[in-house]
């Protein structure tokens, strides 16, 4: 490359970092796992569009909730080493185990920084008071308005399987389902694979294909909350749907976005982009001066989401899908063949009589030369 043209290189590239000015806020994303996964990616993505332009986002996994102490010990000495110097703006918990972390190491890690919560239920006054500054964006599953969507799309429904792990988590949202089934009387009966009586084995990753496969053609399987087997082994609700979607010939339904597409028919989701966006929103009020502890915490709408394809694999209709309702994988349609326009039928109608009238004159000449050549 030419020597002036490596001087005009560097001129712009001098001139872009000069115009971009560099965003002085950090803000700390805390999830509870250990790695990234579909909904981390959602939460992070809906706080980073809510502070772009504002603040730069550092995510951390300190661990999950079948970690010990001494693991979440082991953690927080990592964060600490590669956070000891890094002045933090806020910070935002995504989950359970996320908060609780930082409500016990903040004044360690990140003293005096405002804390926003999100991904959990909304928690208890004590809790807050533990995390100083704090204020957030509640976590509320859809329970009943899955159960509407479910007789909403199959009103025959005979059985309903909710399949929990026996957590409490899992234990509040058979609760709420119970209640949801009871207003709607005897339509259908309501079974949970492993948490009856004479079936108390708890959450079997074995059990659960044969719970897919024994369910009946007018039964629905709702995966409520799954953390660990009942060996105490990890087990996550993504895992547990992959092993009931490949077997069941019943609809599977979720309670969570990022769960829907690899098999799951559907649900009335919550999606970790809402619950991100919502928690950055709060997180830019707090920049610029407002007290979290003054601010409403309110929880984003869950939304209907369908599979397309799985419905057509279950020959269900789409038609009776609420109308504002996210649809995905929709079946390519085969286009109808569009008739003439007016015009073009015009043009079709004139080139065929020209080719009638050259057809007629043709055979005129051809007669004519035929009667001199007699």
């Amino acid at each position: 490359m030419p020597d002036h043209c490596r001087f005009v290189l560097l001129c712009c590239l001098a001139l872009v970092c000069w115009c971009r000015p560099a965003l002085a806020a950090e803000v700390v994303l805390l999830h509870s796992t250990a790695e990234p996964d579909a909904w981390t990616e959602a939460v992070g993505s809906g706080l980073r569009q809510a502070l772009d332009g504002v603040a730069e986002v550092g995510e951390l996994y300190p661990g999950t909730p079948l970690d010990d102490e001494d693991r979440i010990a082991g953690r927080f000495d990592e964060i600490s080493r590669r956070w000891a110097d890094r002045p933090v703006a806020a910070v935002v918990t995504d989950g359970p185990t996320a908060f609780a972390f930082i409500r016990k190491y903040r004044e360690d890690l990140f003293a005096g920084a405002p804390v926003v919560y999100c991904g959990t239920p909304r928690p208890e006054p004590e809790y807050l008071r533990q995390c100083g500054e704090c204020a957030g964006v509640p976590l509320e599953y859809a329970v009943r308005e899955t159960v509407d969507l479910i007789y909403a799309l199959r009103p025959e429904t005979s059985l309903v399987a909710g399949i929990m792990d026996g957590s409490p988590k899992s234990v509040r949202l058979r609760r709420r389902l119970e209640a949801a089934m009871a207003l709607r009387g005897r339509e259908a009966a309501l079974i949970f694979p492993g948490h009856e009586p004479g079936d108390d084995r708890g959450l079997d990753p074995s059990s659960l294909a044969d719970v897919a496969m024994g369910m009946p053609g007018l039964g629905v399987v709702l995966v409520l909350s799954v953390q660990q087997d009942n060996a105490g082994n990890p087990l996550s609700v993504s895992q547990a749907v992959k092993i009931l979607t490949e077997k069941s010939v019943a609809p599977v339904y979720v309670l969570s976005r990022d769960l829907v597409g690899a098999g799951a028919l559907g649900g009335v989701v919550v999606r970790g982009e809402d619950q991100g966006r919502a928690a950055g929103n709060l997180v830019r009020r707090a920049l610029v001066g407002e007290r979290l502890g003054e601010m409403l915490a309110e929880a984003p709408s869950a939304v209907a989401v369908a599979d397309l394809s799985v419905m057509a694999r279950l020959g269900m209709s789409a038609d009776a899908l609420p109308s504002g309702a996210e649809r995905l994988n929709a079946l390519p349609t085969t286009k109808e063949p569009e008739g003439l326009s007016p015009a073009g039928a015009g043009v079709a109608f004139l080139a065929a009589v020209v080719l009638v009238l050259a057809y007629v004159l043709l055979r005129r000449s051809a007669n004519g030369r035929g009667g001199r050549l007699r």
